[in-house]
């Protein structure tokens, strides 16, 4: 016999047929891929400017990204009320090593924007120095504390070196976010996807 739409196919607990159980649904907490955006030609930035309430954290993943021009920084901002804060409200660090054993830090306290890399100046911008960055904003709709961002990042500099580094940052500004930004401190993304995940907690 056919399952149902919701069914999946497993052996029984006698390991002696198949049978058709129902699967329950996730519980809360899993990553849930909301929208992606692949860049192929030059672009300014990428923007995600629909944070659901029905997530409390996001997630933004660049995968293969490079720069138009070579040795720049990357960039975040978060918005309030669907503007994009370029005061200087927010407050980061950032710190690894690179694959020569030299110690890169950078930080900014405050500042306009939080970085995603470290050291700065230092994305290249050949076709193969990809970069990989995992950033997490944290608790975006919360209007009682301030707005954290944890990122890690891979990248290969314009001085042919392997830069692992780690980091975060936290904007001074106790009201909820509704948009996220990613641009390079000069110059265009010449290519990379910008995937976005919501995490729910119920």
């Amino acid at each position: 016999a056919k399952g149902s739409g919701e069914d999946t196919l497993k052996m029984n607990s006698g390991a002696t047929a198949p049978e058709w159980v129902t699967v329950a649904a996730a519980a809360g907490g899993a990553w849930t891929k909301i929208s992606q955006e692949s860049i192929t030609s030059n672009t300014a930035n990428v923007e995600f400017t629909s944070l659901s309430s029905d997530y409390q954290d996001f997630k933004v993943i660049g995968s293969g990204v490079v720069p138009a021009t070579d040795a720049r920084n990357l960039y975040m901002r978060l918005s309030v009320a669907s503007s994009f804060i370029t005061s200087s409200s927010y407050r980061f660090g950032f710190g690894g090593h690179d694959s020569d054993n030299n110690e890169k830090y950078v930080a900014g306290n405050p500042d306009s924007v939080i970085y995603l890399a470290g050291p700065t100046a230092a994305w290249g911008n050949d076709p193969t120095e990809t970069g990989y960055f995992d950033a997490v904003v944290a608790d975006v709709h919360s209007t009682s504390g301030y707005t954290n961002v944890l990122v890690s990042t891979i990248i290969r500099t314009d001085n042919s070196r392997a830069n692992p580094s780690f980091g975060g940052g936290v904007l001074d500004n106790a009201a909820a976010c509704d948009g996220i930004q990613i641009f390079f401190d000069s110059g265009d993304i010449a290519v990379g996807e910008f995937t976005l995940y919501g995490r729910q907690i119920t």
